[in-house]
């Protein structure tokens, strides 16, 4: 009876409940592990993505105002022309009354308005200078580029006129350029002395009137919303004018 007995028993061999228990809870663990890796690996992923746009922002946004700045003064013929004439004084007081050849203007932040920077060159119509949203003048004639930082938004933002004229918009509202942006600072570098080197830079509520001519330089910082944390990251970046009065 003994043999039968042992090989009964041995067919009727199988899992326990306390095995099944324990071999659910390993598998419950290694589960919950490659959820976790998942999920952080997808964190990770949209971390960079984020970082990776952001860096985008700064790029594209240094590149157009280093654009403007570069165009900043320009105009056509000098033999011919003359500086003065062709940038003709502009009163506007919204955005900073400039004075004839004036090629650079800012104003300083107030409890309506941030912070803004005016560019202006002349154009002949058929060059390949273009205005802060990328267009190019089809005739001849003076723009002003204004750049802000709207700040409902935290947007950089521009507007533009052409020969003193309205500011032109994006259906009443001025044309967003960058996203992101809390805030823009200018600073002017001053050629004081006369030697075609910048010697100080000023903000632009400590220039004097006479003092724009003498502007060579600026120095533009972006503050961009760090997508994920809440403090800024600040972009700080040079720019010279090319074709400041001499």
């Amino acid at each position: 009876m003994t043999p039968v007995r042992r090989t009964l028993r041995s067919r009727q061999a199988g899992f326990t409940i306390v095995e099944m228990m324990v071999a659910l809870g390993i598998g419950l663990v290694v589960v919950m592990g490659l959820a976790v890796a998942f999920v952080n690996m997808k964190s990770t992923f949209v971390s960079q993505d984020k970082l990776t746009q952001l860096q985008d922002n700064e790029r594209l946004a240094m590149t157009m105002l280093t654009e403007a700045v570069h165009e900043a003064g320009y105009f056509p013929d000098p033999l011919t022309n003359d500086r003065t004439t062709l940038l003709k004084a502009d009163a506007d007081t919204s955005w900073g009354v400039m004075d004839a050849g004036q090629a650079v203007m800012g104003t300083a932040a107030t409890s309506s308005k941030t912070e803004s920077l005016s560019t202006r060159f002349a154009s002949t119509g058929t060059d390949t200078l273009m205005n802060c949203v990328g267009g190019a003048l089809s005739k001849a004639g003076t723009v002003r580029n204004v750049f802000y930082v709207d700040t409902p938004s935290s947007t950089l933002v521009c507007t533009y006129s052409v020969d003193g004229g309205a500011w032109v918009t994006d259906g009443g509202k001025p044309f967003a350029l960058v996203g992101n942006v809390k805030k823009m600072s200018v600073l002017y570098g001053l050629d004081t002395n006369g030697d075609g080197s910048v010697d100080e830079y000023l903000g632009p509520d400590a220039l004097a009137a006479s003092q724009w001519a003498d502007v060579h330089a600026i120095r533009v910082t972006l503050d961009f919303v760090d997508p994920n944390k809440t403090n800024t990251i600040s972009w700080v970046q040079t720019i010279n004018l090319m074709n400041f009065k001499s």
